[in-house]
């Protein structure tokens, strides 16, 4: 899902503006530690590389 969110300017910088709670960068967040917790590393490095290319723009 943050895939295709990342790869529209569009919609990532709607994510970015989107005063919901929880934000996308949030969830990412979220998401990396419990990949953390059970031992995805590759999975967890990609949630990390979304939450990097989320916070450059």
């Amino acid at each position: 899902m943050y895939g295709v969110i990342l790869g529209d300017s569009k919609r990532r910088q709607k994510a970015k503006e989107d005063k919901r709670t929880p934000t996308a960068e949030q969830n990412l967040e979220n998401i990396k530690e419990m990949l953390k917790e059970v031992n995805l590393d590759s999975e967890q490095k990609e949630a990390e590389r979304m939450l990097k290319e989320l916070r450059e723009e």
